[in-house]
């Protein structure tokens, strides 16, 4: 799933409702399926498959609906503590990415491109169980989004794991390449969830 933080200043709350009614494939009827088909648009080219069970992701009392939801980085303060993240448990051993591909500006108008210093890594936790991040180990601590301008998609992308994860590309939260962390880690993360 994903958020946007607009850092224009405009005092507007947009966090928008729609649903998508379709059937998730997650076993949890209590996550409602939202559209991601930004995040999707990003995630695609890179192997990931459309489609995938949606996260439950909750900063403070907001919940984030997909692409209808939107923070104000100024107002919402709250951005910047570690949100609840929540995924069906019967996935197992679980890594949670998340990043924003928009580093500074978003690239290109279908989303499929990193901007320039994109993807910018806010959090990676591996060996997750139970289905919250919580019981991980934190290789990048969580950072919530400070854009200096513009609309960004912050993308959670959770892996089922299957063995130790490898870093080809090493930490650096500036243009993380996620591609190559996908790549370097066939067999052992298969994505799971957005």
């Amino acid at each position: 799933s994903k958020r946007r933080s607009s850092s224009s200043g405009s005092s507007r709350d947009s966090i928008d409702m729609p649903r998508d009614r379709s059937r998730s494939r997650s076993r949890s009827p209590a996550f409602p399926r939202y559209d991601v088909s930004d995040a999707e648009a990003f995630l695609v080219p890179l192997g990931v498959p459309k489609g995938l069970p949606q996260l439950k992701i909750k900063f403070g009392r907001k919940t984030c609906k997909g692409k209808a939801t939107h923070f104000n980085k100024q107002r919402d303060v709250f951005l910047q503590r570690k949100p609840d993240v929540f995924w069906d448990p019967s996935i197992g051993t679980s890594t949670l990415v998340y990043f924003d591909p928009d580093a500074p500006n978003r690239s290109s108008d279908d989303g499929s491109r990193a901007g320039e210093f994109g993807p910018w890594l806010h959090w990676l936790v591996s060996e997750c169980q139970g289905g919250r991040p919580t019981s991980g180990r934190e290789h990048i601590a969580h950072v919530g989004p400070s854009p200096p301008h513009g609309k960004h998609r912050y993308i959670m992308l959770l892996f089922r794991q299957k063995s130790g994860i490898k870093f080809p590309s090493g930490l650096e939260r500036k243009r993380w390449d996620v591609g190559a962390f996908i790549k370097a880690n066939e067999g052992i993360l298969t994505p799971a969830a957005v």
